[in-house]
């Protein structure tokens, strides 16, 4: 990364997301908010300690992008996040991938979590079963 790379705690409360920010040689800045932005997302990432490893990796790939590619800091990121959802970058995580669903349906319905639970609880851990070879989810 470099000098100029800071990366700070921000929001109110217990848990707070995490801004990276980065100061060029001629003065101006640029910041980001780092991993989902809402609290409920189950990928959200607070500023805590367990956190740094997280952070150090997407911040190192962002720059690497930066300077290889000359993109800018948003862009930069973008590029990291499509890497990174598109599974490029490790193994399929049925699990993460079916909490997330979980997370879109019942935030996004009126009556989500009865929806979830009536249509949506049953294929999934089935699903879940079958692509891990797991005898329980």
């Amino acid at each position: 990364m470099g000098e100029g790379w800071m990366v700070r705690g921000i929001g109110k409360g217990l848990v707070q997301k995490v801004q990276l920010t980065v100061r060029f040689e001629d003065g101006n800045r640029a910041s980001i908010i780092l991993g989902p932005k809402a609290k409920s997302d189950p990928d959200f990432v607070p500023w805590v300690g367990t956190s740094a490893g997280w952070i150090l990796k997407i911040s190192t790939e962002i720059s690497l992008i930066m300077k290889s590619q000359g993109k800018r800091l948003a862009e930069a990121y973008k590029l990291v996040k499509l890497k990174n959802e598109s599974g490029l970058n490790g193994a399929f995580d049925g699990k993460k991938l079916a909490r997330k669903f979980k997370s879109h349906k019942t935030s996004t319905w009126k009556e989500g979590a009865r929806a979830w639970n009536r249509n949506y609880r049953t294929p999934m851990t089935r699903t879940l079963l079958i692509l891990t070879g797991e005898t329980s989810v």
